[in-house]
């Protein structure tokens, strides 16, 4: 029995040896076939990556290549951009459309724009006659270039018009068909590594204030609808060419040299009277209210109480 017992030990140690030295092979190859099939795996993710890059990367391209317009969401419904891209040209279109209207107690024969020179006297009949008028002139669309010509250099050119021209064929007898009017026109040049900012052409005075700097796309207006603004606000539209120097940006200085703009009024009696109070023909004081307001001089004015 005991003899047998240790015969079937020796034999169940050998099947058990010959079963390991069968297992181990098996278990060798195995591993090198997951190895293989990981790094098939990780070739298809590389190629995958990569398609995927290429597809961003022509995406992109295609973008800046293409305009796209300024209502535009992404899919995470976020804004797209304000500008598109032409030839390295960064592109902006810009402007409103308007449709306001003015009330005055006071008639004063103007549109939108207010003569503030002309509100009658109480004892004229315009001062006892209203005033109401809906326009829209004021709608002013415009365009923004830029480019960079280095790092440090950077070129800017700015167009805006609006409808508040007002030729003598322009009129509001029946079709109210006003004119373009141009109000800005000019280009810049910002030199960053010296502080220096160059302008010409067509834009905000000096004389206007600015928010931030002294630059001419930083010109303050009030927040009024009057296209005349308010009375002591000084400003002017005048072509012109202008040097600007700023200091870290903390201290401004500009020097310009602009268009001028002069009012004139007919002299008075030579010898006796003034000009509001001439001793001879209607003076200014007792006279209706003159053209203006963006309307032109040579047509009649249109009354309030026959509107068209």
């Amino acid at each position: 029995m005991i003899v047998r017992s240790a015969k079937s030990i020796h034999g169940i140690a050998a099947f058990l040896g010959a079963s390991i030295s069968l297992a181990v092979p098996a278990a060798a190859d195995s591993t090198s076939e997951e190895i293989r099939l990981l790094k098939a795996r990780l070739k298809l993710l590389e190629a995958k990556v990569g398609q995927q890059e290429r597809a961003a990367r022509a995406e992109k391209r295609a973008r800046a290549a293409s305009p796209a317009p300024a209502s535009a969401t992404t899919a995470a419904g976020i804004p797209g951009p304000d500008h598109f891209y032409f030839k390295g040209l960064e592109i902006t279109p810009g402007g409103f459309f308007a449709a306001e209207s003015v009330y005055r107690s006071h008639w004063m024969g103007a549109d939108n724009n207010t003569p503030f020179q002309n509100i009658p006297f109480d004892f004229l009949p315009a001062a006892h006659q209203t005033e109401w008028r809906a326009t829209a002139r004021p709608s002013r669309p415009n365009l923004m270039i830029r480019a960079d010509i280095d790092k440090q250099t950077h070129v800017m050119a700015f167009g805006e018009v609006d409808f508040l021209g007002a030729a003598q064929t322009a009129n509001s007898n029946q079709s109210n068909s006003y004119n373009l009017r141009l109000r800005q026109a000019y280009g810049n040049v910002d030199f960053d590594e010296y502080g220096l900012h160059v302008a010409a052409g067509q834009m905000w005075s000096l004389v206007t204030m600015n928010s931030v700097g002294i630059k001419p796309d930083t010109s303050l207006q009030p927040l009024t609808i009057d296209h005349q603004y308010m009375p002591g606000y000084v400003w002017a539209r005048t072509p012109g060419f202008r040097i600007t120097k700023d200091f870290y940006k903390q201290f401004w200085a500009a020097l310009s040299l602009e268009s001028t703009s002069a009012t004139f009024i007919a002299p008075g009696a030579p010898v006796f009277g003034t000009a509001a109070l001439p001793l001879f023909g209607a003076p200014v004081l007792l006279s209706p209210p003159a053209a203006g307001g963006l309307f032109n001089a040579a047509n009649p004015i249109l009354s309030p109480a026959c509107p068209t």
